[in-house]
């Protein structure tokens, strides 16, 4: 694994930044938001590359958002600031810099650790939610990139429709809580039915989009990551609901695993493949 390769997840919350040297980690991580500007996130990124004892070649970047040809960001609604930038502005003239969709490098990082499977699937819920398939040593991408933008998919609810991120996303979650994660985990650990509901019926939902996953795409292997998925009672009624609502065959025939390395799941992707051709992944 060891190369010359940095790896960088900007997030709703927060930025991981990773790197491998002689067998060693190397990571630092910074609070981001959705007010943080370009400007910061390019100084926090040259700050840890000027902090590692190699010569850094290349720069992977997973973006929150729609990503074009391995090198713009179209939009982003997590990290709006974003929006329109290029790999050129990150390069600095200095780097070869790569972007890719953060759900879909985590898919890469995860296929590495399964190469007997013909399909895996990552779904990753955070502040949003969105999937990344791997099959056949191939990442689907869909006809300009953008597969797998599985949150801003609708269901019936209610009275009318909704999309999965205002049903089982962390942000979601939190808004109707009117509470941040460390409050919304206190209260559920306090008691409080309110809170508790809300995310049983975040998890109820989120079921459901896993047992679309599945009836589409019969993964060997489903990666289940992100913060979400850790609050109380939030995977118990995803499993309680996914069975119901997938054919036998097919949930039979799939695993639902956690992320071998949670923590490093979307900026691992970058150093673990060749960043000047990544046409054979994509």
């Amino acid at each position: 694994m060891d190369n010359k390769n940095v790896g960088i997840d900007i997030g709703g919350t927060k930025m991981q930044m990773l790197a491998i040297f002689n067998g060693q980690y190397f990571e630092r991580t910074v609070p981001t938001g959705i007010t943080a500007k370009k400007e910061y996130i390019k100084a926090e990124i040259f700050k840890f590359i000027n902090s590692l004892p190699f010569e850094v070649e290349s720069i992977g970047i997973a973006m929150p958002g729609l990503v074009e040809d391995d090198n713009y960001l179209i939009v982003s609604d997590v990290q709006p600031n974003l929006d329109g930038v290029t790999a050129e502005y990150f390069s600095d003239g200095k780097y070869n810099v790569k972007f890719i969709n953060d759900v879909k490098a985590a898919v890469l990082t995860e296929a590495a650790n399964y190469k007997d499977a013909s399909t895996i699937a990552v779904l990753m819920v955070g502040t949003g939610i969105a999937l990344g398939v791997y099959s056949n040593n191939k990442l689907f991408t869909g006809a300009k990139g953008f597969a797998g933008e599985v949150g801003f998919a609708h269901i019936p609810y209610r009275d009318g429709i909704e999309k999965f991120d205002n049903l089982s996303s962390g942000r979601a979650i939190l808004e109707k809580a009117k509470a941040s994660p460390k409050e919304l985990i206190a209260k559920i650990n306090s008691g409080c039915k309110k809170s508790i509901n809300i995310v049983k019926e975040a998890g109820y939902y989120f079921g459901l989009l896993l047992a679309l996953v599945i009836q589409f795409y019969n993964p060997d292997v489903i990666v289940v990551g992100g913060t979400t998925k850790t609050y109380p009672f939030y995977m118990e009624e995803a499993l309680k609901i996914v069975k119901e609502a997938t054919l036998e065959q097919s949930y039979e025939a799939v695993k639902i695993k956690e992320p071998q390395d949670p923590k490093n799941i979307v900026a691992k992707w970058a150093l673990l493949y060749d960043l000047n051709d990544l046409s054979k992944l994509l």
